[in-house]
């Protein structure tokens, strides 16, 4: 079925309207049960917090994107919206919340999970999310991005780097390692553009990875986030920058040296965003309207319903 409604090879499909449901279509859409519009849905998960505090730690991993570019909606019906919120940084497993589209039916409710905790001081490895945090340590491994396809959608998410100050996992991209010997930190993975969603994340980046940290004595090496809103760690005693809200980035690691207030930066929280062609016909979430299309972008928890 996810060869029908949209893989990482096909672009999103434009409609000139509000489509009926011919015998055809409604033949493929079984798994669905059946529906009277076809929309685009992007679920974008929250990102994972950065690391904090000391030498050596890693950037969160940008959340897990489920994008459907041909989803099936039944008139009449309600489907459950939840927006994971982004992981706190400086905290242990600060992983990013899921988010979900359910339709009510495991083979087309769209799950896009979480991205992974960036490490702290003193944790080895990297903890998994839809995109992984990055690994810590003189190679103990990365955090696995762990996003599959889901439902009607298919998923997006990258592994973390490895070693000392290694970036977090874009839905574009893995993270940069940092060193093995540490005194080095990798850019956060980048994320993913989806061109029919330009006015919404950055510029239609969303689930970018946060870049590791290294402090050095108050002179710490600096890196960027993934592009689509990935915190980056700032250089000096500086904590790092959150994940950009509404876009699941990852949060930067700190770049201070010792404890003192300088947390790891928070993951972005996600989002939903649902497209179709035409005037608005649903409810839920804020409408806006576009080159012929209505767009309905859930910031946190609700209904959309058709």
């Amino acid at each position: 079925m996810l060869g029908q409604f949209g893989t990482a090879s096909k672009p999103a499909q434009t409609w000139g309207n509000i489509m009926p449901l011919g015998t055809e279509k409604t033949s493929l859409l079984g798994a669905a049960g059946g529906g009277d519009v076809v929309a685009e849905i992007l679920v974008v998960a929250g990102g994972g917090g950065g690391g904090s505090p000391y030498a050596g730690v890693t950037g969160g991993g940008g959340g897990g994107i489920v994008h459907a570019s041909e989803y099936p909606l039944a008139s009449g019906s309600s489907y459950g919206v939840t927006v994971g919120a982004g992981g706190p940084g400086g905290v242990p497993q600060g992983n990013g919340a899921d988010s979900v589209f359910d339709s009510g039916g495991i083979s087309s409710t769209m799950t896009a999970v979480g991205g992974g905790s960036g490490k702290n001081y003193g944790e080895t490895g990297g903890y998994p999310g839809g995109s992984g945090g990055g690994g810590n340590g003189g190679g103990a491994g990365v955090g696995d991005g762990t996003q599959g396809n889901s439902g009607l959608g298919t998923g997006y998410g990258n592994d973390g780097g490895n070693y000392y100050g290694s970036g977090g996992g874009g839905a574009g991209g893995v993270g940069a390692n940092g060193a093995s010997g540490g005194g080095g930190v990798g850019a956060g993975g980048a994320g993913r553009l989806f061109p029919n969603f330009t006015s919404f994340g950055v510029s239609g980046y969303f689930g970018g990875g946060g870049a590791g940290g290294y402090g050095n004595d108050g002179d710490s090496p600096s890196a960027a986030g993934g592009s689509g809103g990935g915190g980056s760690q700032d250089g000096g005693d500086d904590g790092g920058n959150p994940g950009t809200i509404y876009t699941g980035g990852g949060g930067g690691a700190t770049g201070a040296w010792w404890p003192g207030g300088h947390d790891g930066g928070a993951g972005g929280k996600g989002v939903v965003i649902i497209r179709y062609a035409g005037g608005t016909i649903a409810t839920g979430g804020t409408i806006t309207a576009s080159g012929g299309f209505t767009y309905h972008k859930f910031e946190s928890t609700g209904t959309f319903g058709t």
